[in-house]
């Protein structure tokens, strides 16, 4: 039917442009919504998320990792005499030394949960180059902790004169020339690099501005010990303090992130970065390239032994 005057109000060119709005606007409503018919919601969570189950899994690994990274605090419990103030910690692990199996696996598993948890922080974190170089560096944190526990310390300079005496004799960069010298180095290095890198990225620095002023702070920190203790181990005292120190330090630093990573899961204020695992894997790769190239050059190297 035409209204009087014969203009068809259906073909009127407002009327069908008004048509077309509305369409599109019920097309553009979210799934299940009012007044979208065809639309229907989809059960089950979106495969675009990683479920929260699997998320604080991983960031579990990463407290547990940090626990187990201090495993140094029960050395008292199962019978070691050494002193924390002048020993190691890695004098803990020494061949020889009361439970020091036990202290090399909990290095070991210490190294792998650490590396499990710095995947879990790169799919949670915005994809930078920041986020990835420090994230890559989290990992080598974690793999030094395992090359630690696979090439402990032949001696204990705090106990064993002639393998002290051969400390003094040895410049540092002969030092590096060990495995287990070697691994740890790199361990803090990489520590202090992705705590400050990490500080910096928007996925922290935004949501949590004050753990990422801690943890520039805790790098500025870290990179304080280091360097204090290198004079600290040819005095012969206050070494093990500062070595102490600081891995405690790199312990709660990774508790932190943690922490702060199950919180945003549990909130809802989380989201899986997952397309972009390349960059991560290609890094990791090349890293283990190279600190496999470096521990093999010196592996033929001798260290200080026992008289």
């Amino acid at each position: 039917m035409h209204p009087p005057g014969g203009v068809d109000l259906e073909r009127h060119p407002v009327v069908v442009t008004a048509n077309l709005a509305c369409r599109h606007t019920r097309s553009l409503r979210p799934p299940g919504a009012a007044g979208n018919r065809k639309a229907k919601p989809r059960p089950g969570l979106d495969r675009r998320e990683l479920p929260k189950a699997g998320v604080c899994a991983r960031c579990a690994a990463g407290l547990a990792g940090a626990a187990l990274y201090d495993a140094f605090l029960a050395a008292g419990w199962v019978g070691s005499r050494l002193n924390p103030l002048n020993s190691f910690v890695s004098e803990l692990e020494v061949p020889g030394q009361p439970a020091s199996g036990l202290f090399r696996a909990a290095d070991l598993a210490s190294g792998l949960l650490i590396i499990a948890f710095a995947l879990a922080l790169y799919h949670r974190l915005p994809h930078n180059q920041a986020t990835t170089i420090g994230c890559t560096l989290t990992a080598v944190l974690g793999a030094a902790s395992v090359a630690d526990a696979r090439y402990p310390m032949p001696c204990a300079p705090s106990t064993d004169p002639s393998c002290q005496r051969h400390l003094d004799d040895v410049s540092l960069l002969a030092q590096l020339h060990q495995r287990h010298t070697l691994s740890s180095t790199v361990g803090v290095f990489a520590a202090i690099a992705a705590m400050w890198l990490l500080a910096h990225t928007s996925g922290i620095n935004r949501p949590a501005p004050r753990l990422a002023r801690a943890c520039r702070r805790g790098a500025a920190v870290l990179a304080g010990l280091a360097c204090l203790e290198v004079p600290l181990t040819y005095l012969g005292r206050g070494a093990g303090a500062a070595e102490r120190l600081h891995v405690l330090l790199i312990s709660t630093w990774i508790a932190a992130l943690a922490i702060r990573l199950i919180h945003a899961t549990l909130t809802g204020r989380y989201r899986w970065y997952r397309p972009t695992v390349v960059p991560l894997a290609k890094a990791m790769s090349s890293t283990a390239r190279c600190m496999s190239a470096a521990v093999g050059r010196v592996g033929n190297r001798a260290g200080p032994r026992r008289a």
